[in-house]
């Protein structure tokens, strides 16, 4: 649903053309759409793990966030001669008309900064260039300036939503799939540090379901989540150190993003290590599902997939477990 709406609007877009300067003050004195053309795909800083993708193409541009929920797109300007550089977006079309982003006839002036990574491929000697974009537009709260301008000085502004470090996608890369699923977050967990406090195992043979029992709290440990990443105690030594969250509606997930060997950019994939439940900001759980207690090999599961089958092939069978964990601010 989210491509259709993507491929709606720039078709929309693409009958648009710019006849005039988008707002008083602002010169283009060296634009150069080519300089950010292409799909940048990142997270809005504040944004609760939201991935958002920008796309440029000519003098249009489109900016859609993984569940096709807010989306706008338009036209735009640069000029590339000021600190920080500046760019204009006029807004042609809107998914909702309650986009935070804006509405259709506005012109928003924000600022961009485009850095570019050379370094030396350790496989071939190659020269490798990394591509990073950085975008911010004034949010509601930004009050206009003696000029009337709203457009944010410096990316550490208060009154801004920011784009930090958003990669550039090769389009020839078929690692660089559309954004999956939809991440439209109902909790966040950001600034908490989440403490095991109990453990329940239930009566159905596979599911967490029917009647249950408490078991205590075996597991004693933590999670503390920040907008940078996710703090562990006992499992720091089985998880990388640069895990990531997100959170998809009620789901808490934890994960790594995949990136490309030889580029470093951001393949689209992501691998997931650990997936709670939200019920609240502050409180979260995670299930266990009944399995067999034997018959597998390494990191292969056991091949026993019944209670039953499992049983009879003389193993135990690990009944369905819940372990809930209560959040407190850290910050």
């Amino acid at each position: 649903m989210k491509r259709v709406l993507f491929f709606v609007l720039t078709l929309f877009l693409t009958s648009c053309e710019k006849e005039e300067t988008a707002s008083t003050g602002f010169i283009p004195e060296s634009p150069d759409p080519t300089e950010i053309e292409g799909t940048w795909r990142g997270i809005r800083d504040g944004s609760h793990k939201v991935k958002w993708e920008f796309t440029f193409y000519g003098q249009n541009w489109f900016l859609d966030d993984e569940c096709g929920v807010d989306a706008c797109g338009g036209t735009f300007e640069l000029n590339n001669t000021t600190t920080p550089n500046q760019i204009n977006f006029e807004v042609v079309g809107c998914a909702s008309e309650n986009s935070y982003i804006g509405k259709v006839g506005d012109i928003i002036e924000a600022i961009y900064q485009l850095d570019i990574d050379t370094t030396i491929s350790p496989w071939d000697d190659s020269l490798l260039l990394d591509y990073e974009l950085n975008i911010a537009i004034p949010d509601s709260t930004t009050i206009p300036d003696d000029t009337g301008s709203t457009r944010p000085q410096s990316f550490t502004d208060q009154s801004i939503y920011l784009w930090e470090t958003l990669d550039n996608i090769n389009p020839n890369n078929t690692y660089d799939e559309g954004l999956v699923g939809c991440c439209d977050p109902l909790h966040n967990p950001n600034g908490y540090r989440f403490e095991s406090e109990s453990k329940y195992q239930f009566t159905s043979p596979t599911d967490c379901s029917g009647d249950s029992t408490l078991i205590g709290d075996p597991n004693d440990d933590y999670y503390i989540f920040t907008i940078d990443g996710i703090s562990y105690s006992s499992w720091d030594i089985f998880l990388p150190s640069s895990i990531d969250w997100e959170v998809c509606e009620s789901s808490l997930n934890t994960l790594t993003w995949s990136t490309s060997v030889e580029t470093g950019e951001f393949t689209g994939n992501s691998l997931s290590y650990i997936n709670f439940t939200m019920s609240a900001d502050d409180l979260i759980y995670i299930e266990q599902e009944g399995h067999c207690n034997g018959g597998g090999f390494g990191s292969f599961p056991s091949p026993h997939e019944t209670k039953e089958e499992c049983e009879s092939a003389g193993y135990g069978w690990n009944y369905c477990t819940r372990t809930f964990y209560v959040g407190t601010p850290v910050y």
